[in-house]
């Protein structure tokens, strides 16, 4: 009994923290959606498919034209590696986490890590009363539902009126806002998120914006290393 109510513990609390996550993956769900039956003419199916499959972001927008100009798909698995290279980095800092999911559970977290869903497993403990793994498989689950929810709502209109969803793209970065304010306020050292933005602005100076993502998360990684020890300290002074 006790393992049950800790379990719908788990999934009433990833749902609250997910509520942010639910808008953005909605509204931009909506946009990939649309922009696969405007330029292949696919229905909701492939949309869902694609969601549940792929499921990988800016990667689904990229495919989208790549499929209606016929390209092969040994192209398009490659361009997926690239684009999503990032999430290898990614992983590693969430091994523990992903164990406590058990050996199926894991590997589908593994499959469902956006940016998004790392913001939340690395910046969001499981609450009091919750099972942990449940909490970090129901943090996936909801996020690629509302994102699958989203393509097919959003292929559906585009089937059905006229859609133009130029601007709507913004809400993805009105999400990204809304996580880190929650975890700026959550964590007491801010020397992390003064290092992502150096990065950030050192690697569109270096390589330009369109080309700017592995070398921030590579200079994230390695300058996040050398100040281990100074972070690990604060925390212990702070506690």
């Amino acid at each position: 009994m006790d393992k049950r109510i800790a379990k719908q513990a788990a999934f009433r609390a990833a749902f609250r923290v997910t509520v942010p996550v639910l808008w953005g993956y909605l509204a931009i769900g909506m946009t990939f959606g649309c922009m696969l039956y405007i330029q292949t003419g696919y229905g909701w199916p492939v949309a869902m498919v694609m969601s549940l499959l792929l499921y990988a972001g800016a990667m689904q927008f990229l495919a989208v034209p790549l499929i209606a100009q016929g390209a092969p798909l040994g192209q398009i698995a490659l361009l997926t590696l690239l684009v999503n290279a990032r999430h290898m980095v990614y992983g590693l800092s969430l091994f523990d986490t992903f164990g406590r999911c058990g050996k199926l559970g894991k590997l589908y977290a593994i499959f469902g890590l956006t940016d998004e869903a790392y913001a939340l497993h690395t910046g969001v403990p499981p609450p009091p009363g919750a099972d942990p793994g449940t909490f970090t498989l129901w943090v996936t689950v909801l996020c690629q539902s509302y994102w699958v929810i989203g393509g097919i709502i959003g292929n559906v209109i585009a089937s059905l009126f006229e859609f133009d969803p130029r601007g709507i793209e913004f809400t993805l970065t009105a999400l990204f806002l809304v996580i880190l304010h929650g975890q700026w306020q959550q964590f007491r050292t801010k020397l992390p998120f003064v290092v992502g933005l150096g990065a950030g602005i050192t690697a569109i100076v270096l390589v330009g914006s369109g080309n700017m993502l592995l070398v921030a998360v590579a200079m994230v990684v390695c300058l996040m290393i050398a100040l281990r020890a100074r972070l690990l300290a604060t925390e212990r002074e702070n506690p």
